[in-house]
């Protein structure tokens, strides 16, 4: 198996390892001497012992079946038949099983070579059976190589710069066949430009000439909304695909990050200029709201207005997500403290003691603090059956008994105790969050009839301690009223819950 981004030599190595095996004069490293009669055929396409299928077009069972049935049959001139499988990831399942037992055992006189851009879209059943090959990108400056290669051969050099090669290069993205084909459309305008320079190439290819990238990046840096807004009206009436722009202006951020990062330079825009006018968050930010853009603008029928409403979330304060939380954090804080200054006294002479518990959190979290055991426990149980519905059921029918800080739970069994750390249920990190106490919690395995709740003095607020002393409270567990089959089916077909149960001498 070859696996590989497009444009890396797949198909081109499946032939030349196809012209080794079958050569008939190799060098003493197995190179084919592309001089033999072998050799000649396969580089020319006519040789019958080498078959090339395209995959994306026959992919079905039946293609396959013809293919098992040539396997049969012995090389006519060559010594390997080589079947090249190009596209391979196209066959479907079905026809991967037809093959399956041919590439497990195939004749000592045929190599199957599959080529796919997908590695993981082949079953593992065929992978387990091949050797794989993986093709990376090519590095850009052995793609200007061979570029500079092209160009000489063809007598182009002095039409055709240096930066344009690079931006080639560049463009192309790792794979050669893609850097040729764009070398070749330049090459067949050599006659109307005198020189073909990056600018020209970029022209040519359709992508946002660099001046109008910049003036944009320079106004986008001085945040003005109304500018940038008669700006985009005047990219847009130019002819300039909105959808190009903003991936150039992707490229363009990322161009300046890595500038910012390992000072290097990019070979189409001048970095330079706005090293200073962005920090690296704001480029990180940038970048990710673009690439979000250029994701979007591709589906939407109003391109342009898309597009300004970008441009006015790149216009505000640049934040990461992290920053953001943090905010949101500290403003919750300022809010609640602004709440506790506004229910102060109006009196000016209060004393410091006084505006020290003025500014103690009061609401919610102190009303819980003195809750009785009974009352702690059900609303525990809301919490749980709210964060953790598939938890209720389990504690609700468990014995618990609260002493000394620690909040002990007995199961019924050790399966449910197995179900309970499956479902990551954290008890104590409930309690603390929502009751802002530290209490351990432990599980028992243990079958008892009742509910022992053990009242301690830090369960009480601090204005009782001295009235009320510690004593065990007996909570039974709330029996279940038997329900209706027909509406307990219909509570589980519509995720309902029973808030209220007739009497027995009233009728559903």
């Amino acid at each position: 198996i070859f696996s590989g981004m497009r444009g890396t030599g797949k198909t081109s190595t499946a032939r030349i390892l196809a012209k080794a095996l079958n050569c008939l004069n190799p060098t003493e490293d197995f190179e084919p001497c592309n001089k033999c009669t072998n050799c000649v055929d396969i580089t020319q396409g006519s040789s019958v012992d080498i078959i090339e299928i395209d995959a994306a077009s026959n992919r079905g069972i039946d293609d396959i079946r013809s293919l098992r049935e040539s396997v049969k049959y012995v090389p006519v001139k060559c010594k390997y038949k080589v079947y090249i499988i190009d596209e391979a990831h196209q066959i479907t399942d079905a026809a991967f099983n037809a093959l399956l037992k041919t590439l497990e055992e195939p004749p000592s006189y045929v190599v199957f070579i599959l080529a796919t851009t997908e590695l993981n879209a082949l079953p593992l059943t065929i992978v387990s059976r091949c050797q794989v090959f993986h093709f990376r990108p090519v590095p850009t400056t052995v793609v200007f190589n061979q570029l500079k290669n092209v160009v000489i051969q063809e007598n182009k050099q002095n039409k055709i710069t240096d930066d344009a090669l690079q931006l080639i290069s560049e463009l192309s993205t790792g794979s050669v066949r893609d850097a040729l084909s764009l070398l070749d459309q330049i090459l067949s305008l050599t006659e109307i430009y005198d020189v073909v320079d990056s600018k020209t190439v970029r022209q040519i290819l359709g992508y946002t000439p660099t001046e109008f990238v910049h003036k944009y990046v320079e106004l986008l840096s001085k945040a003005e909304p109304k500018v940038l807004f008669d700006y985009i009206n005047e990219i847009y009436y130019s002819g300039i695909d909105l959808i190009q722009f903003s991936k150039d202006l992707l490229e363009f951020f990322h161009s300046l990050l890595y500038k910012k990062v390992s000072d290097i330079n990019s070979p189409v825009y001048n970095v330079e200029l706005f090293k200073d006018k962005y920090s690296t968050e704001q480029v990180v930010a940038i970048i990710q709201q673009l690439i979000r853009l250029t994701e979007e603008i591709k589906r939407v029928e109003y391109p342009k207005t898309l597009f300004e409403i970008y441009t006015l979330r790149l216009t505000s304060q640049y934040k990461e997500i992290d920053e953001l939380i943090k905010l949101i954090e500290q403003q919750g804080q300022i809010q609640i403290q602004q709440n506790v200054l506004y229910k102060q006294t109006t009196d000016s002479n209060f004393s410091v003691e006084q505006k020290t518990q003025s500014l103690q959190p009061s609401s919610q979290l102190q009303e819980r603090q003195v809750l009785n055991p009974e009352d702690f426990w059900q609303q525990l149980l809301e919490i749980v059956r709210i964060e953790k519905p598939l938890s209720y059921p389990i504690l609700a029918e468990s014995e618990v008994s609260l002493s000394d800080n620690t909040l002990t739970i007995f199961l019924q069994n050790k399966y449910l105790l197995v179900s309970l750390q499956m479902q990551n249920l954290n008890l104590e990190e409930l309690i603390k969050s929502n009751f802002s106490k530290n209490i351990k919690v432990s599980y028992e395995v243990k079958q008892t009839s009742k509910i022992v709740v053990e009242k301690t003095e830090e369960s009480l607020s601090t204005e009782h301690k001295e009235e009320v002393q510690q004593k065990n409270v007996v909570i039974k567990p709330k029996k279940t009223a038997q329900v209706d089959p027909v509406v307990e089916k219909i509570c589980t077909a519509f995720s309902g819950k029973i808030v209220q149960q007739p009497k027995k001498e009233e009728k559903l």
